[in-house]
């Protein structure tokens, strides 16, 4: 945990801290199931290094493809890839109190794009209704 808090994990990682805490999900688990929205909330900030992870994911790469369309195919891939393994989400009722403490929690400070309730609130119901 130490180590974490010092290593820019973002977003994705203030939401598995929150839904652990209240919903017993085991953290990677968290992580797991918010890992594609906050990818694709984060990929205007820096499309060139979400690019890098589909080309380290081996997802194949049209000549055409701009970084950003490349990097969208690594958060498809990461979704087909919860769907696979069965990764359930939560229910509607707690997300205002989720997206708070969410975006109140400082590893907020270090996501690649700056975040906010709001946009936990929106990534929260696109991951829910997916």
């Amino acid at each position: 945990g130490m180590a974490f808090i010092s290593s820019n994990v973002g977003a994705v990682h203030a939401f598995a801290e929150t839904v652990g805490a209240w919903f017993d999900t085991p953290h990677g688990v968290a992580n797991s199931l918010f890992l594609p929205y906050i990818m694709e909330f984060n990929i205007p900030a820096c499309p060139e290094r979400f690019a890098d992870i589909a080309d380290a994911m081996g997802i194949e790469r049209e000549e055409s493809m701009s970084d950003e369309q490349y990097a969208l195919k690594a958060v498809e891939y990461v979704k087909a890839l919860n769907r696979k393994l069965n990764i359930k989400g939560i229910t509607e009722e707690r997300f205002e109190a989720i997206a708070e403490r969410s975006a109140n929690n400082v590893l907020s400070n270090d996501n690649a794009r700056k975040i906010t309730k709001e946009d936990y609130l929106e990534l929260l119901k696109k991951a829910y209704n997916e």
